[in-house]
């Protein structure tokens, strides 16, 4: 292998678990958990899960996974039927969940846990949720957006393409290779060298973060506003409709002061919340 070629290993998955460190623990032993839905669309209100898959795994206080258990998934018949295009991108087929639901034993994993992992917390977060309220109590992060991948040199943030980064590949869009995946990317040192990134993602989820909304600012500003990165959010639930932007704490006073300069009649508004709101539409009440 030279400068111009990287090698790519197949990853089938920990089918019998793994122990990636024998070292002197770091004060308390928790248990974290990767979740990842496939569902019959985006929309968390009207879609539904048809795969749910779960990795447990066992960390310590200074970020380290000491052990990773083997991935389950379920399915899960929904109302109506998938559709040609989720069978084509999942391969999940409406025979394969036929008579299928999710059981108690998702719940009980849930509520062992002190913090829950998705690649997409953004979008896991709410299926979950509406199926198990009780996932409302836990801190959740996100590895695709709480590591800096382009800073990484990854060429994108999507699963896959963090994957390529690290070395490997896998068929992904079926949730139970996706949640070992993720434990993979977090737990073991990437292929271009470099520590693993499970205590990047820990300390960012002992953060607090800030939402800030861009209340009132006129639609003449939305292209400055999504130049710096805000989202649309339309009102359909929780805040009126309003531009908005999430900021760690100590970052968000100066957010603040940024639309008060640069977008007139912009009336500012933040909100402070941490890892147990993150990702969930209580960011928005």
């Amino acid at each position: 292998m030279n400068d111009d070629t990287r090698i790519l290993k197949r990853f089938n998955g920990y089918p019998d678990g793994i122990e990636f460190a024998a070292v002197e623990v770091k004060g308390t032993l928790r248990q974290g958990l990767v979740i990842d839905v496939e569902t019959t669309g985006t929309d968390p209100q009207n879609d539904e899960i048809i795969e749910l898959a779960l990795v447990e795994f066992v960390y310590d206080d200074a970020g380290l996974i000491i052990y990773c258990h083997s991935g389950k998934s379920w399915f899960n018949e929904p109302e109506k039927e998938i559709s040609p295009e989720i069978t084509e991108l999942t391969g999940i087929t409406n025979d394969m969940v036929k008579g299928a639901s999710l059981p108690a034993e998702v719940e009980k994993a849930i509520l062992n846990c002190s913090l829950i992992i998705a690649h997409n917390a953004a979008f896991d977060r709410q299926f979950v949720e509406r199926y198990f309220p009780s996932a409302t109590k836990w801190p959740w992060a996100c590895s695709m957006s709480e590591i800096d991948w382009a800073k990484l040199g990854a060429p994108g943030k999507s699963l896959q393409a963090v994957s390529w980064w690290h070395g490997f590949f896998f068929d992904g869009h079926r949730a139970d290779i996706d949640c070992e995946a993720v434990i993979k990317l977090l737990a073991e040192k990437p292929a271009l060298a470099g520590e693993p990134l499970f205590p990047t993602l820990l300390a960012s989820a002992r953060q607090r973060t800030t939402r800030v909304f861009a209340n009132n600012a006129p639609f003449e500003f939305k292209d400055t506003l999504k130049a710096r990165g805000y989202q649309w959010h339309d009102g359909s639930y929780g805040h009126a409709k309003a531009w908005f932007i999430d900021k760690p704490q100590d970052d968000a006073p100066a957010e603040v002061e940024w639309l008060k300069t640069n977008v007139s009649r912009c009336v500012p508004e933040s909100k402070t919340f941490g890892a147990t709101t993150r990702y969930s539409r209580r960011a928005f009440e």
